[in-house]
C-alpha cells in the first residue's frame, strides 16, 4: 500500500534560543528608530516572541515614557469648579486645571499617560 500523500509532512523542529540572544533581540528593540517588528524580522523570529521575551526581562513598556505621579486637588479657578493635576517628572512639573463637569474625560487623559 502506497501512504505517499496521505500522512501529513513531519513537524518542524522547534528552535531554542540562548538568555543572551533573547537579551540582545530584546535591547535593540530599545533604540531609536527601531520596532519590534523590524527587530524580529531582522533576527528571523516572531514578534510576538519578542514581546514575551520584553515582558520576561521585565522591560516591556520601558520605551520611551516616564510615569509620573500625578497629584489631583480640586479648587475654583475664575469662578468655575476645576480640578488641579499636578505632574511632576524629571523634565519639569506640569499643572492642569480640568473642569470638574468633566470627570470622565479627565479620567481617559489620566489613563492615556500610563
Amino acid at each position: 500500500m502506497d501512504t505517499q500523500g496521505l500522512l501529513p509532512p513531519p513537524a518542524k523542529r522547534r528552535r531554542r534560543h540562548s538568555p543572551s540572544f533573547k537579551k540582545t533581540v530584546v535591547a535593540e528593540t530599545y533604540k531609536p528608530g527601531n520596532s519590534v517588528a523590524g527587530v524580529a524580522q531582522r533576527f528571523n523570529v516572531n514578534d510576538n516572541l519578542v514581546h514575551k521575551w520584553r515582558r520576561q526581562f521585565g522591560t516591556e513598556g520601558n520605551g520611551d515614557f516616564v510615569r509620573v505621579p500625578a497629584v489631583v486637588k480640586p479648587e475654583s479657578v475664575s469662578g468655575s469648579e476645576t480640578v488641579r493635576v499636578e505632574l511632576t517628572s524629571s523634565a519639569g512639573e506640569l499643572v492642569l486645571h480640568w473642569p470638574m463637569d468633566k470627570p470622565q474625560a479627565l479620567s481617559h487623559w489620566l489613563k492615556a499617560l500610563a
